[in-house]
């Protein structure tokens, strides 16, 4: 078993459509340890998006190996593969993908209802508990629209802790912010990998973000290369 939260060997991506076959990813390796953020950094069509679908077992690669927390996610059928995603797994994108119609804590408490027996008392209380920790307890009871955008993307953060993953995939999520609140947004993930032990995968065009990972996987022409900080870089804690 790997000591890695996330091992991957070897992992190949091509599309076929007809007789063309198009690589994006060549040969893949990559280890994240358990608790830490890593960038993932590369020009447009590097494979960023298509390496972090992978990782988030949305999309099969063609070959390789992915394993995450000790388990081989190679060859599990699809309802296996969604019940780790749910249990395991967090994502946060550009666009936050709030329910319009469902208040900050219904957003939140959203994926439990997906699990057997859907939400309990300990679902809703931590629902609670993941909003006052993004600073928006007093935003509760607002919907989506009454919220700022560095707002909606704090929810959006809370909602991919809810069930308690492991690893969060990131999708370019200070993208659609201006610099201050994609500080504040950092900051806070910062904060939550130190309080809730969960490993962050974060793929960002922002050197400025990129630079407060300790791990930096750049992608070029579907290879990468693995850079490792020697301290992790994190900045002064923003206000609420």
């Amino acid at each position: 078993m790997s000591t890695s939260l996330v091992q991957v060997r070897d992992l190949v991506k091509t599309f076929r459509q007809g007789e063309l076959t198009t690589p994006v990813l060549r040969g893949i390796d990559l280890d994240l340890p358990a608790g830490t953020r890593a960038a993932l950094v590369g020009p447009s069509g590097s494979g960023k998006s298509t390496l972090l679908t992978i990782l988030g077992t949305l999309q099969r690669p063609t070959s390789g190996r992915l394993e995450i927390d000790g388990r081989s996610l190679i060859g599990l059928t699809e309802r296996e593969l969604t019940a780790f995603r749910n249990a395991r797994l967090g994502f946060v994108f550009q666009f936050h993908h709030l329910l319009p119609d469902f208040t900050a804590w219904e957003n939140v408490l959203f994926p439990a209802f997906g699990r057997a027996g859907g939400a309990t008392r300990a679902d809703k209380e931590r629902a609670d508990e993941l909003l006052d920790k993004v600073g928006l307890a007093h935003r509760r009871d607002f919907l989506p629209g009454q919220l700022s955008g560095g707002q909606k993307q704090r929810v959006a953060i809370a909602r991919a802790l809810i069930n308690r993953p492991n690893l969060v995939l990131a999708d370019e999520p200070t993208g659609n912010l201006d610099r201050e609140a994609a500080a504040q947004v950092m900051t806070l993930i910062e904060e939550i990998g130190r309080s809730e032990g969960t490993a962050f995968v974060l793929s960002t065009h922002d050197a400025e973000i990129a630079s407060r990972c300790p791990i930096t996987f750049r992608i070029e022409a579907g290879t990468i290369r693995q850079t490792v900080a020697a301290a992790p870089l994190t900045s002064p804690a923003a206000s609420p």
